[in-house]
């Protein structure tokens, strides 16, 4: 019972879940148990602490929280958690279902999180499944139905 009184602050996503203070994820290889600051299970690639910057060069999942985020040419990264900034490198593929200040796509990106503005660069492209504050640039953007972008939703 007590458990259920402290989902107050819970964030589902589909590689994660934050639940006050703990944080659950399920990456492929494993599952990860964060409470009070420990890691329990296969939590490799879990970020625990403040935020720092991340440079994804392996190709997986990461959950956690981060300040600047880029994901390198020829690899295909699963990101929950909190991010301030996302830059996808050309050739690079980011999965986001956590939240976002900004995503910057240079490569492909799927987003089903909740973001801040996106700009699509030229030979970029971007799926919104989620919520963007707004979208921009060149490149390709593919917005489906049920999202939510610059406030105005995206109808079946």
């Amino acid at each position: 019972m007590a458990m259920r009184r402290s989902l107050i602050g819970l964030m589902l996503c589909s590689v994660g879940i934050l639940v006050s203070g703990a944080l659950a994820t399920s990456a492929f290889g494993g599952n990860c148990l964060v409470q009070n600051g420990k890691k329990i299970g296969d939590c490799d690639n879990v970020h625990v602490g403040s935020r720092s910057p991340l440079k994804v060069k392996k190709s997986g999942s990461y959950s956690g929280n981060y300040s600047a985020v880029t994901v390198e040419p020829g690899v295909s990264a699963f990101i929950s958690g909190n991010t301030d900034d996302v830059v996808v490198r050309p050739g690079a593929t980011l999965h986001l279902t956590g939240n976002s200040d900004s995503v910057r796509v240079e490569g492909v990106a799927e987003l089903s999180g909740n973001t801040g503005p996106v700009y699509v660069a030229k030979g970029g492209a971007v799926t919104i499944r989620g919520i963007s504050g707004s979208v921009s640039g060149p490149g390709r953007v593919v917005k489906v139905p049920g999202a939510i972008i610059g406030g105005v939703y995206v109808k079946p």
